[in-house]
């Protein structure tokens, strides 16, 4: 499985077992909750990744750093102020996460799952006009990991190649190039 995509599903899961708020329960992966308007149980958390890019190369691997999304979504369905129910939520994400500096290699990957995770910002907003009264905030965490490069390329894949003959017929001769002065 892609590494990013295991880091998303470990938030979840992390999220999950770690706030306090939600009894292990509306906490999901993707942009919005997997369920019918009617279903919804607000407040609810979405964690989702964004923009990824490569900091570091190496011939075995890379290091990359994800964004990551963790949003609270509230609807005016209660007595308590919306504002108020947002930032909660998000102080909760936020001891939760604080706890969480790095985690460990998952199957035969020799590098850490998370190398390291901080905070770079929250966003709040709130949509008043559309009727729905909903109100969000979202807090992106910039996770760093190595990713190691797949190496197990399969040349059958390819009919016309021969691997054999092709490295063969490679010369290497010194045509153009300057003699030492």
């Amino acid at each position: 499985m892609y590494k990013r995509t295991l880091i998303r599903q470990f938030l979840v899961s992390y999220l999950k077992a770690n706030t306090t708020l939600f009894n292990n329960e509306r906490v999901y992966g993707g942009r919005v909750a997997p369920m019918i308007e009617s279903e919804i149980t607000y407040p609810y958390i979405i964690v989702y990744t964004d923009d990824e890019s490569i900091v570091e190369h190496n011939t075995m691997h890379t290091v990359r750093e994800l964004d990551i999304q963790i949003g609270v979504i509230s609807k005016d369905n209660t007595t308590e102020d919306l504002s108020s129910i947002v930032e909660n939520v998000l102080f909760d994400i936020e001891k939760a996460m604080s706890k969480l500096l790095s985690a460990s290699a998952v199957g035969s990957d020799p590098y850490d799952l998370i190398e390291d995770i901080y905070l770079d910002s929250i966003v709040t907003a709130r949509d008043s006009e559309s009727q729905s009264n909903i109100s969000k905030g979202m807090m992106s965490y910039k996770v760093s990991y190595y990713y190691q490069r797949p190496i197990d390329f399969d040349y059958s894949a390819m009919d016309d190649f021969d691997v054999d003959g092709s490295i063969a017929n490679i010369i290497i001769t010194n045509e153009g190039v300057p003699g030492n002065v």
